[in-house]
């Protein structure tokens, strides 16, 4: 019997004896639990945030699940259901005249994190860099205060914007079903959405920004490089681009017939085709939102 074989035999003795030991077992059981669940809402920073949210509620007639309010001497925010996944406009505040970098972007993904708890111990054991958590608490009327929400920054995935884990202090699946019942009792709006199926995200840097985003969506596979399908939600796109940061939203909508003629009614059509419909960038700020009839 050579060396080489007889080595083989006692370590599979070995592994067999001691199984707890098994370091391939051991490596295999770290990447079997799911940090992320899927995305949860998704950031537009805006400096028209007032105009952008009336567009939402008011001419697409998206289900509201936290309303604006433009008197708030704090943060302003506003929160639409678009399916799967929500858009929160975020007022920024211009500190002088000069003209603002952008009008609206695509600034942030929000995941909700599979469980909290055991989120943060997979971070840690796969050696991602995180921030946080960082909780947010707000007063009651009684003066009692409670956390609302608690963040965990996920610095590695940044690339022209922020991602972040998102837990809350309630059952937020409740909150997207009723949601997303309520869009469907309205037929989807004016345009007929129905849920977004893709966050596609622009990299420079693109195979080395696969192999990031492998780490934390492990053990969950890519359908093709750089192209996740996380939960119920829409999927990650990463493309090869000239710049980093998140180009584009695809929707899906119910008819794309009955979509065109909306938005051609409502001087909010851009440029299509048979397959895709644009919406006019200069009616949304600046955004890239394409709508589409088939998909996940």
């Amino acid at each position: 019997m050579s060396r080489k074989v007889h080595i083989i035999i006692l370590l599979l003795v070995f592994s067999l004896k001691f199984p707890s030991l098994n370091l391939q077992s051991q490596i295999t059981d770290r990447h079997t639990r799911n940090i992320i669940r899927q995305v949860d809402h998704i950031l537009i920073p805006t400096y028209g945030a007032d105009s952008l949210y009336s567009l939402f509620t008011n001419i697409l007639q998206l289900p509201v699940v936290h309303p604006y309010n433009p008197l708030s001497k704090e943060f302003r925010s506003g929160i639409v259901c678009v399916g799967n996944v929500n858009l929160e406009v975020i007022s920024l505040k211009q500190d002088d005249d000069s003209i603002p970098p952008f009008l609206a972007k695509l600034g942030s993904i929000a995941f909700e994190p599979d469980n909290f708890p055991t989120c943060l111990q997979e971070l840690k054991s796969r050696g991602i860099d995180y921030a946080g958590p960082f909780p947010h608490e707000e007063t009651d009327s009684v003066g009692k205060k409670k956390i609302l929400w608690t963040n965990v920054g996920l610095p590695t995935l940044r690339g022209g914007f922020s991602v972040f884990l998102c837990e809350y202090n309630f059952d937020v699946s409740i909150r997207r079903q009723l949601c997303r019942q309520e869009l469907m009792r309205r037929s989807g709006g004016t345009i007929g959405l129905q849920k977004v199926i893709e966050i596609i995200i622009g990299r420079k840097d693109f195979d080395d920004a696969i192999g990031q985003w492998q780490r934390v969506l492990d053990p969950r596979k890519s359908v093709s490089p750089g192209y996740w399908r996380i939960g119920d939600g829409p999927a990650i796109h990463l493309v090869q681009a000239e710049e980093n940061g998140i180009q584009r939203l695809i929707v899906k909508v119910r008819s794309l017939k009955k979509a065109k003629s909306f938005l051609e009614q409502n001087d909010m059509l851009g440029t299509y085709s048979k397959n895709e419909i644009k919406i006019n960038s200069g009616r949304v700020q600046g955004l890239d939102i394409r709508l589409v009839k088939k998909g996940m």
